[in-house]
């Protein structure tokens, strides 16, 4: 588009005092051009032609006045006929303006009687500002909007949920200031988040900790960023009062910008989660580890050295939003990085003469600040609207220092537990004496052999839980495990004869209330109790594949708390409990379980176990060892920097020990951490799972003696686990009851008629909330075990159908118990079992009655065809629009609702 020519502006001549015109200024006012238009000739008549040019877009840098942003400024000089030009076309505005600007009956007396009425000229109305303070009109007149921001950039942490610190946001602001890891910026609106990662990745690398950052390899531009964009969990609201305010990465698309952000409120700004009132925040997560901060060591002048505890350290300072620690940011109580070690080392060979005894760090010169070890990334500048890559702005490669100073190992702190190499000999179990339990192959019977051969030759009294409510049952439930635990004694506990059941108080509308109990209350006491471990950032961390292993937390190794022992042993303890139950210990890696069954043995994780769990990862392993010492290695680039920190540049020169060490390591570090299988987390694990008992059994000893060994055992476990509907398809069964006098119920819809089972059936392979205006309403409500960041995956429905019938999220392997059942009843059917009073209530509200013991769910026929009869319309935002979402929303939830509450909605 052409910008209109700038004229030469001459000031009209003022009046004095003495009403004489004054015909000129005493000096010369100079021209005003355009910052966005190039120099006007100064010889330009003002008969000629003006041509009008194309504006450079965006604002211009500043560099002076000789140079910018005024061009050609020395060169202008007023010229009398431009001058005449403008104020010529400045009158005939004027004389429009007052033209408009006259009355109604000027206006008929200036034109005579009969004659056509004028249209005026259309004049642009004014442009209303956005409320938000943030958002600011653009300087220059012309473009889009800018928007001032402040971006967070979080470091990435295993086992560790980011979360946004409203209470502690100006303390952890400046925390992340420190190490420069906050901007503030003022954008155009129009800016993409493609653009603004990039931005702020540069900044990041030119900033004095010259971070390095790695990107994916894989996938299109906006797929494999250097920063992932973070967003608000639960619409920024605290699962409990002093919970965390969680953040997820949010999957964007190549256009998304920062206005589509301003329009969606809860999922970036939402009310209290924004620290900076008259700035937009933005928070970034950086997507891959390792992430190195180059700093320079107090003891050298010449070099940087790279440290990867940026994040260690950070979050060490703010455990949660409400608790901060009073230390400097470099604390002593954590584990050191090599970059920690080597500066150390560094330190001691200042005073003593013998070289550094730790491996030198990667290292890097002062220079390089924009390198990186992975792909270039492209670089995109809105206000330019140009691209360039890395190398582009790179003044000099760095210099790396090689990590690897042996031949047989690659750290010497993990030389004790990770082998020189990885299957190269046969594994064979070492035999164990189970003489007390027997051998079967049957999952249903491992449960009660092991019930048995825990209690012989042992008097051993029944195990009683009861309580009002489940929550009581799972409090008094975990102290007999904590007990256990204590006592390393499990007799108790694992006693062939248990009750547990639940006695709600009587109250004014149920004065005998009916108590519930069975196999299906002992199962949702033990899934619940679970399940506070297992969906805890605490308790696990992230692994391959989506499948979890125990978090061994660093501090743990300098000084463990007996609170974090104990409840690592109750971890290990319910792990054993679940699986005796005959259901997976999901998220639990299985090759993680085998591990510990063989008392963390690493070579019992053999090609067979890593292939048949792992394949892609196996093959991967497989590819670098047949590559061999003397190969490209090029391609691994992003797995290596993921699992050992090391730069795939610094191993291309490796002998053949080396190149099997980093096979091992590899493994090791992918399937297991970092941590030594001494760290006091892992063995307080064991010594819960073990279950062991006063007459020498334990649970790992049964496991081993399971026909066909864990293998086996673990296969059976984890075809139990629901990863979508066709896991449950096979044991569900809907019909009608006697009182409707068909046993396949049905409504008609649209003149199309659908059965129940149909339509239960495509609610179970659907995903997502069905009606977002009626999901606010009972978050609330539901269990803290219930993860709702999974209600998008396509087993989630399946899951909390079958937990809500059976008190459990996977399927038994076997036996008659498998089943579910689903009535449809008639609003008098005695199936149906409540107080008379409040039938009536229960119907109109469609409550579900289920009877977790009998694996049913129990349904008035009469409230699902209320929804068929009822209008829907689209149009309208707080209720369904369709019967599909009414049904969707309905069935939903009363599942949630119903898990753990025994009572009637």
């Amino acid at each position: 588009m052409s910008a209109p020519q700038s004229l030469p502006y001459s000031h009209p001549a003022l009046p004095s005092a003495s009403g004489q015109h004054i015909s000129s200024l005493a000096a010369p006012i100079q021209p005003y051009l355009s910052t966005r238009l190039p120099p006007v000739a100064p010889n330009v008549s003002p008969t000629q032609p003006l041509v009008a040019t194309t504006a450079v877009p965006g604002p211009q840098p500043f560099s002076g006045l000789s140079n910018g942003p005024f061009p050609g400024l020395a060169s202008l000089v007023p010229t009398a006929g431009a001058g005449n030009h403008v104020n010529q076309a400045r009158l005939a505005s004027s004389s429009r303006s007052s033209s408009r600007g006259s009355s109604r009956g000027q206006l008929v007396a200036s034109r005579g009687r009969g004659q056509a009425r004028r249209r005026g000229q259309a004049v642009q109305p004014p442009a209303l500002h956005s409320l938000y303070p943030a958002r600011v009109p653009n300087p220059s007149g012309t473009g889009p909007d800018l928007l001032r921001i402040q971006v967070l950039v979080y470091p990435p942490q295993s086992g560790f949920e980011l979360q946004c610190y409203a209470h502690l946001r100006d303390t952890f602001a400046r925390s992340l200031q420190q190490i420069h890891l906050l901007y503030e910026l003022e954008v155009p609106i129009d800016t993409t988040i493609v653009q603004l990662a990039a931005i702020v990745t540069e900044r990041m690398r030119a900033s004095p900790y010259q971070y390095m950052l790695t990107s994916p390899a894989q996938g299109l531009e906006h797929e494999r960023l250097t920063l992932n964009l973070l967003s608000f969990r639960n619409r920024g609201i605290r699962r409990a009062n002093d919970g965390p305010i969680i953040l997820n990465q949010w999957a964007l698309s190549a256009s998304t910008n920062l206005e589509s952000l301003l329009g969606s409120r809860n999922r970036f700004y939402p009310q209290g989660c924004c620290p900076v009132a008259d700035r937009f925040t933005i928070r970034f997560a950086i997507a891959r580890n390792p992430v190195y901060a180059t700093i320079r060591p107090s003891t050298s002048t010449s070099q940087h050295v790279a440290h990867s505890c940026i994040a260690d350290k950070l979050y060490s300072e703010y455990p949660t939003d409400f608790s901060a620690r009073n230390s400097e940011l470099q604390s002593d109580d954590l584990p050191l990085c090599l970059g920690c070690e080597y500066e150390a080392s560094l330190e001691e060979s200042r005073t003593r003469s013998p070289s550094p005894i730790h491996p030198a760090p990667m290292q890097v010169s002062p220079s390089s600040s924009l390198a990186t070890l992975g792909q270039p990334d492209t670089l995109l500048e809105p206000s330019l609207g140009s691209a360039r890559t890395i190398e582009d702005i790179t003044q000099e490669p760095p210099a790396f220092m090689s990590v690897l100073q042996r031949t047989s190992t690659v750290l010497p702190s993990q030389a004790s537990f990770v082998p020189a190499a990885i299957w190269e000999q046969p594994w064979t179990p070492a035999p164990i004496m189970t003489s007390s339990i027997l051998p079967c192959s049957d999952i249903h019977l491992f449960a009660e052999n092991c019930y048995n051969a825990a209690s012989s030759g042992a008097h051993v009294l029944p195990l009683a839980i009861t309580g009002e409510s489940l929550a009581d049952l799972v409090t008094s439930f975990k102290l007999q495990v904590k007990a256990a635990c204590d006592r390393q004694d499990f007799t108790a506990l694992l006693s062939p004869r248990r009750s547990f059941m639940i006695q709600p108080a009587p109250s004014e509308n149920n004065p005998s209330p009916t108590p519930s109990f069975g196999e299906g209350v002992e199962r949702e006491v033990l899934f619940t109790a679970f399940s506070e471990y297992r969906s805890s950032s605490l308790f696990v961390a992230p692994r391959l594949d989506d499948t979890y292993s125990i978090l061994n937390i660093p501090i743990a190794s300098l000084a463990m708390s007996e609170n974090r022992r104990d409840s690592m042993s109750m971890f290990g303890a319910l792990t054993a409990l679940v699986m005796l139950e005959g259901l997976a210990p999901t998220p639990l890696d299985p090759v993680y379980i085998h591990y510990l069954i063989y008392d963390c043995d690493f070579s019992s994780i053999t090609r067979e176990i890593v292939q048949e769990w792992h394949p892609s990862f196996y093959f991967t392993l497989c590819d670098w060892l047949d590559t061999g010492h003397g190969g490209n290695i090029s391609r691994f680039g992003a797995i290596v920097a993921e699992y050992t920190d090391l730069d795939i540049s610094s191993l291309q020169t490796r002998d053949t020990e080396v190149h099997r060490a980093l096979a091992a390591l590899l493994l090791y570090r992918a399937l297991l951490g970092r941590d030594s299988p001494s760290h006091p987390d892992t063995r307080s694990f064991l010594k819960g799972f073990q279950l062991p008992c006063r007459n020498g059994f334990s649970f790992i000893k049964a496991i081993r003696a399971f026909e066909g060994g864990s293998d086996r055992l673990l296969n059976l476990l984890w075809t139990s686990h629901i990863t979508s509907y066709d896991s449950i398809a096979d044991i569900v069964e809907v019909r009608g009851a006697a009182s409707l006098r068909t046993s396949h119920p049905s409504v008609t819809i649209s003149g199309t008629q659908h059965s129940i089972e149909s339509l239960i059936i495509r609610f179970l392979q659907g995903s997502g909330v069905p009606c977002q205006a009626m999901w606010g309403e009972i978050c609330s409500a539901l269990p803290p075990h219930i993860d709702l960041a999974q209600i998008d995956a396509p087993a989630f429905r399946s899951r909390m159908f079958h937990l809500a019938i059976t008190g459990a999220d996977s399927v038994p392997c076997s036996g008659p118990d498998r089943f579910i059942q689903i009535y449809l009843v008639g609003d008098n059917d005695p199936i149906y079992q409540c107080e008379p009073e409040s039938r009536e209530h229960c119907i109109k509200n469609g409550n579900i009655l289920i009877r977790t013991c009998f694996r049913k769910a129990i349904i008035f026929m009469s409230f699902i065809t209320s929804l068929a009869e009822a209008e829907y319309s689209p149009l309208v935002s707080d209720t369904p629009g369709t019967f599909f979402e009414a049904f969707d929303s309905w069935l939903l939830r009363e599942l949630l609702l119903s898990i753990g509450n025994y009572g009637l909605m």
